[in-house]
């Protein structure tokens, strides 16, 4: 399904220079957080979105575990008044 997402500043994990000026190593959003969760550890993956969101970012681009080619949007809140605006902007697409 396609989206239009507005205004929304996101930090580009997929860049190394990002991912030195939030300090982070590269490896955290490639990390599983469901085997760390479920032995009471931190969360790997969870520091790139904190860094982001002290930065002031509103979400994320990462690169998928899957398939580095492929990549996501996170997004930490959409749709409010001061957040991120994201609509749907066509008919599902069949892959």
């Amino acid at each position: 399904m396609p989206f239009t997402v507005t205004d929304a500043r996101l930090a580009d994990l997929r860049a190394p220079g990002v991912q030195r000026a939030l300090c982070l190593d590269g490896s955290e959003s490639g990390t599983l957080w469901q085997p760390e969760r479920a032995k009471g550890q931190p969360e790997t993956s969870w520091r790139a979105s904190n860094a982001a969101r002290t930065f002031g970012a509103d979400g994320m681009i990462y690169a998928a575990r899957s398939d580095s080619q492929c990549w996501h949007i996170v997004l930490f809140r959409w749709n409010e008044a001061t957040a991120p605006q994201v609509r749907q902007d066509g008919l599902p697409i069949a892959v």
